[in-house]
């Protein structure tokens, strides 16, 4: 081989590795910026797997926080105020417990929400229903079908010959409603009827909601004024039928009680009295309610109210002379009109908004919530007091949480509806309901003032739908 070739032989050789090693030099860049963008894939996964467990636990501090809350205040609407449920700090992350409007208003309201104060479609009657806005005949009927133990059609309801023939055909489940979504199970029942464009369930039209609607109006405000129900309902109202002290209460039909006798002489002065309102009260025949009973004892107001809360007004076959035992029951569905919002008073049988508006003035006139409900009598006619006093209670022992929890770097959040028994004396959780799904119901300023490092507790006065 000649010097020229050898020469020429050794630089092709050279070039070859130079090449090599470019390649195996991109290589392993390629394999650094892989590694590299993996190291930080998994930060960033780890990151957010340390918010959404900072939510979580933030959603659970509320449920606790709540329980708490309502314990010291006794479920008193008046004690359970706004600015305790506004932007709590818990942990590493805030929470809010919304209560949306209900009156129209366009400002969100916050803390527990009273159950007592909504109509509670488990024992609610066609003709109550029937006056939710929105509510046709059609899905009133089919309410009343789905939770009934039969399965007569009534008119325009649906039992399981109705059920069965849908394409993913399923059972009538004459059982009552264990959550209010169950109503899109019902014939007539659709996510229109029931949350209007309302789709996150907060109460206010969002930009993208008040889009939806194509309606210049509606854009216009964060008020929802359609016809939809679902923020007047629930399927969690009853109370114990005993006493504040939880004692037994006394049957208005056991007429010849000892106890109902004993109650009576205790609350008037007089003698004459006493005998008189006795034989009114065994001439009455049977009291559906405890209204009657009051228009047709005699009693004077402020009488029937130092002993309206140990008497009940429920069927009975005890024999004379003996006191009604109501420890077991319970009283499902009924309505606080303290509390209750105007469309849900509107609902009651009889009633008309002159009547409404009565209840209302006396209520917000009053300075004190009434604790009885013989009050009504002071604003209505002895016929409608009559007509509603089966539906109506001056109290609340089951409380709703709208919870809505995000971490303090924002990245995640929760919301959950939690709901509370009272029954006993002290909060108990009955369910949780897991609502993240519906989207986050604040401003997303929260949301990005916390990702860009905004102090939590500065949090409290920020915008809350504004953008």
């Amino acid at each position: 081989m000649t010097s020229k070739a050898f020469l020429r032989k050794k630089r092709r050789t050279r070039g070859s590795v130079l090449i090599v090693m470019m390649w195996l030099v991109l290589a392993l860049c390629g394999l650094v910026l892989v590694f590299a963008q993996s190291v930080k894939s998994s930060a960033t996964a780890e990151a957010y797997r340390e918010s959404d467990l900072d939510a979580e636990m933030t959603a659970m501090s509320a449920i606790e926080y709540v329980k708490a809350k309502l314990d010291s205040t006794g479920g008193d609407a008046e004690e359970l105020s706004d600015e305790s449920f506004d932007a709590v700090a818990a942990g590493k992350g805030i929470f809010w417990v919304l209560n949306i409007p209900r009156d129209g208003s366009d400002e969100m309201a916050y803390g527990p929400t009273d159950e007592a104060g909504l109509l509670n479609i488990n024992s609610a009657s066609r003709e109550m229903l029937l006056k939710l806005p929105g509510m046709t005949e059609e899905l009133a009927s089919s309410i009343i079908d789905w939770r009934d133990e039969d399965s007569e059609v009534s008119s325009n309801g649906a039992e399981n010959e109705y059920y069965q023939l849908l394409s993913d055909g399923y059972q009538c489940k004459n059982a009552d409603f264990e959550n209010i979504e169950e109503i899109l199970l019902v014939r007539g029942g659709s996510e229109d009827v029931l949350f209007g464009t309302d789709k996150n369930r907060n109460g206010m039209s969002d930009d993208s909601e008040a889009d939806a609607t194509g309606d210049e109006d509606v854009a216009a405000t964060r008020t929802l004024n359609g016809n939809y129900f679902y923020h007047l309902i629930t399927v969690s109202s009853y109370e114990k039928a005993t006493t504040s002290e939880g004692t037994d209460k006394i049957n208005v039909n056991d007429t010849y009680s000892t106890d109902l006798s004993n109650l009576i002489k205790e609350a008037v002065s007089s003698d004459s009295r006493y005998y008189r309102i006795l034989e009114n009260i065994r001439s009455g025949g049977t009291y559906d309610n405890l209204l009657q009973f009051y228009y047709t004892s005699g009693l004077k107001l402020e009488e029937m109210e130092s002993i309206e809360d140990k008497l009940i007004a429920t069927e009975t076959t005890s024999s004379s002379g003996s006191s009604s035992s109501t420890s077991e029951e319970t009283v499902t569905g009924l309505i606080n009109i303290n509390t209750a919002p105007e469309a849900v008073l509107l609902c009651l049988p009889g009633l008309e908004q002159n009547d409404v508006d009565k209840i209302v003035n006396k209520r917000d006139s009053t300075e004190e919530e009434e604790t009885g409900i013989v009050w009504i009598t002071e604003v209505l006619d002895q016929e409608k007091a009559e007509a509603i006093g089966t539906y109506i209670t001056s109290k609340s022992y089951c409380f709703s949480a709208d919870i809505v929890a995000v971490s303090s770097d924002g990245r995640a959040y929760r919301r959950l509806k939690a709901v509370f028994d009272m029954n006993d004396g002290s909060a108990k959780l009955l369910s949780c309901q897991d609502l993240t799904h519906l989207g986050w119901p604040l401003s997303w300023q929260i949301l990005q003032q916390l990702r860009t490092g905004t102090d939590p507790s500065d949090i409290a006065t920020a915008g809350r739908f504004g953008e």
